[in-house]
């Protein structure tokens, strides 16, 4: 369409919504300018992939008109009964509602997980109607986070073809709704770090607790998968990581994580040996050799081993476990 034809095209819309607004005799003008407005967009768009304007021939024809299809479209204005347009090779899509159902899947997604985390009926109803102009009930998100567990769980059976030689795995514990209650559970997580150094989420699965079950299954699914080759597992000291790790992945070298023996640490440090410490730790860590971070961690010990022996032990026994 050349820049002639779009503005004649416009000005023609233009006296055309001007027409219908005149006419209209409803209650929410405002829904119905949004709507007019949505709608012609469509009507551009189709004539732009189409290639000529309605009932016009020409050279550049790539396909023909084959209709519409209603749909609602929910919105702050009120709902929408829009004509979705159709073209016969069935390759058109208005890209205003693509990007819609974007925003709508996104939206969707944070209804399902606030539900999910026991947020209230009541609630939901109230933020639906402010952000959508429509209520959706308990049942309809359900319905949704259905929807949303079938694409869940095909990246979860996905088989992995990269390689990520750097694997964290951790747990943490979210409530959620269970059978109509709200409870605790164990989420379990896996972070692979590729070769440039990207991270990326691996895997996450739900257990009733942090268990050597929960672990062994969690971890044995990453290499039926196809993960391989991982050299160090980094991960807090829970007793059911390592076992599966050396099970799962024997040649791998498990790492204690830094930010979970920091928090260690103070939990047996005063308040005024906390910065020490933490400047210290960082020391240790930040050093190129192994032998030159152990002897700063041994200094550490030695240092506190008279007035806080408990710490002084912690460090000696188990902060070497952090070094890489």
């Amino acid at each position: 369409m050349t820049f002639k034809e779009q503005e004649q095209f416009t000005k023609k819309n233009s006296d055309d919504l001007l027409t219908e607004l005149s006419n209209y005799q409803g209650e929410n003008l405002i829904s119905e300018i949004v709507r007019l407005g949505i709608q012609n967009l469509m009507e551009l768009e189709r004539d732009e992939h189409i290639g000529v304007g309605n009932f016009e021939r020409g050279e550049d024809r790539r396909s023909h008109r084959n209709g519409y299809k209603s749909r609602q479209l929910y919105t702050r204005v009120g709902t929408l009964i829009l004509q979705v347009l159709q073209t016969r090779d069935g390759a058109f899509y208005p890209s205003i509602l693509e990007r819609y159902q974007r925003s709508e899947k996104a939206l969707v997604l944070a209804l399902a997980e606030a539900y999910l985390q026991g947020v209230s009926t009541r609630k939901m109803k109230m933020v639906t109607e402010q952000l959508m102009g429509k209520e959706f009930s308990s049942a309809s998100i359900s319905r949704f986070s259905a929807t949303l567990d079938t694409e869940l769980d095909a990246w979860r059976e996905r088989s992995f073809t990269k390689e990520y030689p750097y694997v964290v795995v951790d747990a943490r514990y979210e409530s959620s709704r269970v059978d109509g209650k709200i409870i605790d559970i164990a989420c379990l997580v896996a972070l692979g770090v590729d070769s440039e150094d990207h991270r990326h989420v691996l895997d996450m699965d739900t257990a009733w607790s942090e268990t050597s079950d929960s672990w062994d299954r969690f971890i044995g699914g990453l290499k039926e998968r196809g993960l391989r080759d991982v050299r160090p597992v980094t991960s807090d000291d829970h007793p059911g990581i390592h076992p599966a790790i050396k099970k799962h992945y024997p040649g791998a070298v498990w790492q204690r994580c830094q930010r979970h023996f920091t928090v260690n640490v103070m939990d047996h440090a005063p308040k005024s040996k906390r910065d020490d410490l933490y400047d210290r730790l960082k020391t240790a860590w930040d050093s190129k050799e192994y032998e030159d971070a152990k002897a700063v961690l041994d200094q550490i010990a030695e240092d506190y081993q008279d007035e806080h022996p408990k710490l002084a032990e912690l460090i000696s026994e188990h902060a070497w476990k952090t070094l890489a």
